[in-house]
């Protein structure tokens, strides 16, 4: 019965803001998200805590077939829909010392990312860095140990 009662609540919803009736709504929430801008296997999930402990992303790393390594942060807890800056970096340090670095930074609602890079005879790196919704830095993080290929 409650779930009767919340799907023609969702219906009402949906029809007051515009959306026709029969219409094919897709809902995601965080856990879709990871899997749906990533390709390959994961490989591993990195948690972001604030001072306290309280967590406020995870960030997704995906490895395909032919060592490209994807990552993607997702928001999550207060800070899930709410539009704040992120800054997502993968660094690839070669083998010869070189490195190249490529990023998704601005203000976001739901995730930074996804972004990818070729791992081949390189390792990978990937910071985080967070505010909150006034403007004040609340995570710094950094993976000190490398995707290595």
């Amino acid at each position: 019965m409650r779930r009767r009662i919340a799907k023609l609540m969702l219906a009402a919803v949906l029809v007051s803001a515009g959306v026709p009736a029969g219409a094919t709504v897709l809902v995601s929430g965080p856990a879709s998200v990871l899997t749906a801008t990533c390709q390959g296997s994961r490989i591993a999930t990195l948690t972001h805590k604030r001072s306290g402990g309280v967590v406020v992303a995870t960030t997704g790393v995906y490895e395909t077939a032919d060592h490209r390594i994807c990552a993607v942060t997702i928001k999550q807890g207060a800070l899930y829909g709410q539009s704040t800056r992120m800054d997502l970096r993968m660094t690839r340090f070669r083998k010869d010392n070189s490195s190249t670095h490529e990023s998704d930074v601005g203000k976001f609602k739901y995730q930074a990312g996804a972004i990818t890079m070729s791992a081949l005879n390189s390792c990978i790196y990937i910071d985080l860095a967070m505010w909150g919704p006034g403007g004040a830095e609340i995570v710094q993080d950094h993976t000190y140990t490398g995707w290595c290929r």
